[in-house]
């Protein structure tokens, strides 16, 4: 039997543009498309443009999958599958024949009058939907819009998907009920009707695989797995491996790959070193991660940039605001970025606070010593003593070498990113591509107390019009012959407009529903816009009036504190149906290994 008549081993294609892969002759694949190694496209597939496919999977013939989506490792596709554009599938699925994916809730044509065909393209209509890892979806099934299909769960054969299918359900029906547990295995552990039980826990183990899991009512959390022990909870709700802080998926695999969290010596790890050496996250999808970091501006920083008189004792809500920090982040088993003030770290009062987030596994980054927005107009000696005492300063109280910076009021120079390339730093996160900074500015100004040489020296802050004008994606700084990544504080994209929780709350004050409108729409433009948002927090948005009367001036600060976490809440869901969310470091390292635009600086010898 010749190959031609032998269709059980896809063929290589013609114009090799895929050495690593086997492709049939008849499919079709689009330019920009990416192939894992070890990946089969069989006969008569359809794969559009800038479509990526991981390593390990096999397309089934006659199956279409449509421009942009994201597909994992290890991913089975089979035969005659559509799946349409706004589709992510991460690791490990099985997608059977015949499913097919839908993205539009108002479908139509053409315009209401007849007389055009409505376009293609995506619009605010389109909808996003992502099936996690480990998921499988049975044959014949049709999958509505704006979901998420749960990591493990079963879909049965000829399902309806019209609502979010939890982790480890097995749901059936048209439209698709949730019907009991399922294994990582696959064997049905539970039937939801089986059991009279009223109240309490009900403990589950797989006799073939030995994972455990506990039920309450529909709730459904894996307590041990002999896989993948890392990933799961131990039955207080912990990490089952202590020694390991981070969370399962991408967040796992960032820290198997081996990255420190500084180095030994007096300087931040530098971007060459271990940052780089990440060989287990070649193939994770460029859109599946987004960073939360928090700039951990004191009382006394606050009042100090306001121009307000007693800043000089330097008065602190630490105790108070970390607390509330840590019980957020803990309820939601995540890890962010904590951006520190050198200062508070030297103040000896203020060091268990700190060092408790740095306990809990939080990544710990530079935010200069003095907390100055006119950063930019330090000399080269006042920089390089800025940096040393504040890298001094955070690494005795919190016991984390910085390798991250963030300016106070976003202010940088080509100096300061010299001085940070020197010192070894991996990531910035200054840059604001906003057009309201001096909006911004202005508000800030009016409910002030500043002199005019105060102001000339707050002049920058929040940054110019033009930061507009700069990228809302990672982008490098060639700086001689060193790069250091850029990672910027994402505005909605198109319009650069300002979308982290400030805003939001401020918002909030005229329209909770307005707000998470806002949010929402800025998310969906990140997700079409291949752009990896970077959510900014501050301390007052974990506090309000009754807090901090002090700093009443400040927007949204009447808006009370459970409310603002109610929110914030709602804002971070939003973000994890389509991301990982990760801290800076993860998502720095994850952006290093996609190709980067790059940006020069002037070279500065500064010694």
């Amino acid at each position: 039997m010749t190959q031609e008549q032998d269709q059980s081993v896809p063929q290589t294609y013609p114009e090799e543009r895929f050495p690593n892969a086997r492709v049939h002759e008849t499919a079709i694949i689009e330019d920009g498309v990416v192939l894992g190694e070890g990946t089969s496209v069989w006969h008569h597939a359809h794969i559009r443009h800038d479509a990526r496919i991981g390593e390990e999977c096999i397309i089934g013939g006659k199956s279409y999958i449509a421009y942009e989506v994201e597909i994992g490792n290890r991913v089975k596709i089979n035969s005659s599958v559509y799946i349409c554009f706004g589709v992510t599938i991460e690791d490990g699925v099985m997608v059977s024949a015949g499913t097919i994916f839908t993205n539009d809730r108002l479908p139509r044509a053409t315009t209401p009058d007849l007389w055009q065909l409505r376009p293609s393209d995506p619009d605010e209509e389109t909808l996003l939907t992502r099936v996690c890892q480990g998921a499988t979806i049975g044959a014949g099934c049709t999958i509505g819009n704006d979901l998420t299909i749960g990591q493990f769960a079963m879909i049965g054969m000829g399902s309806l998907i019209t609502k979010d299918v939890p982790d480890f359900h097995l749901v059936m029906g048209s439209p698709a009920k949730s019907v009991g547990v399922v294994c990582r295995c696959g064997r049905v552990l539970h039937r939801f009707n089986d059991s009279k039980r009223r109240g309490g826990d009900l403990k589950l183990n797989c006799d073939e695989c030995g994972c455990r899991f506990k039920v309450n009512g529909q709730d459904v959390t894996e307590l041990a797995s002999a896989i993948y022990p890392g990933d799961t909870q131990t039955e207080s709700g912990q990490n089952a491996n202590p020694a390991d802080p981070t969370t399962s998926g991408i967040a796992a695999s960032v820290a198997a790959s081996g990255i420190a969290t500084g180095a030994a010596n007096g300087k931040a790890p530098a971007a060459s070193g271990d940052l780089r050496q990440k060989k287990n996250l070649k193939t994770i999808p460029d859109r599946a991660v987004a960073s939360v970091s928090l700039d951990l501006d004191n009382q006394w920083s606050y009042m100090k940039t306001h121009g307000d008189d007693g800043w000089e004792s330097f008065p602190s809500y630490l105790d108070v605001v970390v607390p509330r920090i840590l019980d957020f982040f803990e309820a939601r088993n995540q890890k962010i970025t904590i951006f520190v003030v050198g200062q508070d770290a030297a103040i000896e009062s203020n060091r268990p606070a700190l060092k408790s987030l740095a306990d809990a596994g939080h990544e710990i980054a530079n935010h200069s010593f003095n907390h100055e927005p006119w950063l930019h107009l330090y000399s080269d000696q006042q920089l390089l003593e800025e940096f040393q005492k504040s890298e001094d300063a955070i690494f005795e109280a919190t016991g984390q070498r910085t390798n991250g910076f963030r300016g106070p009021g976003f202010s940088f120079s080509d100096q300061v990113l010299n001085v940070m390339a020197d010192r070894g730093y991996a990531y910035d996160c200054s840059t604001f591509p906003t057009f309201l900074g001096p909006v911004a500015r202005a508000y800030y100004f009016f409910s002030s107390t500043l002199n005019r040489q105060q102001k000339k020296e707050r002049k920058e802050l929040f940054g110019k019009f033009s930061e507009g004008f700069r990228p809302n994606k990672p982008f490098n700084w060639k700086i001689g012959d060193q790069q250091l990544l850029e990672i910027p504080v994402t505005t909605m994209p198109f319009f650069k407009v300002p979308i982290h929780a400030s805003y939001i709350f401020y918002l909030a004050q005229f329209s909770k529903t307005l707000a998470k409108m806002y949010f929402w729409k800025a998310m969906k433009l990140c997700w079409l816009t291949k752009t990896r948002p970077s959510l900014l927090l501050h301390p007052l948005d974990f506090m309000d009036v009754d807090d901090v009367p002090e700093l009443k001036f400040f927007p949204a600060m009447k808006v009370s504190s459970d409310r603002k976490l109610e929110l914030l809440d709602s804002c971070l869901d939003m973000m994890q149906k389509h991301w990982e969310l990760v801290t800076m470091q993860q998502h720095a390292t994850i952006a290093m290994d996609q190709p980067l635009a790059q940006r020069s600086v002037r070279e500065h010898d500064i010694s």
